[in-house]
């Protein structure tokens, strides 16, 4: 006797979902929904059958224990998000082959997983480093270096090389892409190249950590903080749009997870730029906001610290991503004496 049957809506589509293991059906319509609802909960039509409860296997038991002591170490949610992810794979790789435990890996088994990951050489080096950290808590002795030494660093092709480089806009470029956005693209794209934010945390500025028109946030992925005066019209504005959509909180008002938040802002963009004829597949989307940002700080002659400190990174870090850009207009500054002595200086004391 089915005692509760709750209806719930995926993308167009209704569903209902019942019983323990729980069951979900599809059904289209809301009102096809609630026919099925009253005829199950009724006894006029038959359940269906409930799927077999699946036995979880020694390797996903460890890679369980692994992310929640990951998680007791106070790591930030990407971070967790990141390890779900690795080991998703690793998981559907170990279903396919019948490996139900690390240790009944081989070498082999460990090559065509590192060989089948998709994306950048340094997407795969990330996945990898996390699977060879687990392999590294979890397996001892000469099993766990033969382990390792199958799951070698992937070195970097040079399409990737080539993806990584900053791709800065131009001024020019960047009055194009405002003019195609909308009142709240515009604006968003206006807060990332005139602060340099990432777009998960542009997309979660509150206001008040603009007030005054001073921006103090932490970026999320290096927890360092971010601190500058914005100009006067950027500040107006953005209290304008926050008070007239009624945003009482975060000035662009996300209703969805940081993540799910910073997706959707990204596909609208990516949409303003191929309307622009700006778009590049082998670059990021709101990245080259950040990357415009550093090119302008660098051009203004801003310090290489302080371009760090603007941006919330590492000097090391900084000044290993952008360091074409701090070659350009180096040959003309070594045209130059390096810098001059002042007369007075330069006088000889009596």
């Amino acid at each position: 006797m089915i005692r509760k049957v709750t209806i719930f809506k995926h993308g167009a589509s209704y569903y209902v979902r019942y019983g323990y293991p729980q069951i979900r059906e599809r059904c289209g319509t809301l009102e096809a929904a609630k026919k099925r609802q009253k005829d199950l909960l009724a006894g006029r039509v038959e359940p269906l059958p409930t799927p077999a409860r699946r036995v979880e296997t020694k390797l996903e038991k460890n890679i369980e224990l692994f992310i929640n002591e990951a998680r007791a170490g106070n790591v930030s949610a990407s971070h967790l998000r990141n390890l779900e992810w690795s080991f998703g794979k690793l998981k559907n790789f170990a279903d396919k082959h019948g490996i139900t435990a690390i240790e009944d890996f081989t070498r082999d088994n460990l090559a065509e997983f590192r060989l089948g990951l998709a994306g950048t050489s340094e997407s795969k080096n990330h996945n990898l480093k996390r699977v060879r950290s687990f392999i590294r808590s979890r397996v001892f002795g000469e099993k766990r270096e033969m382990m390792l030494s199958a799951l070698k660093f992937i070195k970097k092709t040079e399409a990737d090389e080539e993806r990584l480089k900053p791709k800065p806009f131009t001024p020019t470029q960047i009055a194009r892409l405002l003019y195609l956005a909308n009142e709240r693209q515009a604006l968003f794209i206006r807060l990332c190249y005139q602060t340099g934010l990432s777009g998960i945390d542009a997309i979660h500025v509150t206001r008040k950590q603009v007030a005054g028109g001073i921006l103090r946030t932490k970026r999320r992925k290096t927890k360092k903080p971010v601190e500058m005066r914005l100009s006067q019209d950027l500040y107006r504005d953005l209290m304008a749009y926050a008070d007239k959509h009624e945003h009482h909180q975060f000035i662009f008002s996300p209703g969805q997870p940081p993540r799910t938040a910073t997706l959707i802002i990204r596909a609208e963009i990516r949409s303003v730029m191929q309307a622009a004829l700006l778009w590049d597949s082998t670059s990021g989307v709101l990245h080259r906001f950040r990357d415009s940002f550093v090119a302008r700080c660098i051009e203004a002659g801003k310090l290489p610290k302080d371009v760090a400190a603007l941006i919330g990174d590492n000097l090391d870090t900084m000044l290993r991503h952008y360091a074409d850009l701090f070659e350009i207009g180096r040959e003309e500054r070594l045209e130059a004496p390096p810098f001059t002595f002042s007369s007075e200086a330069s006088r000889l004391s009596p």
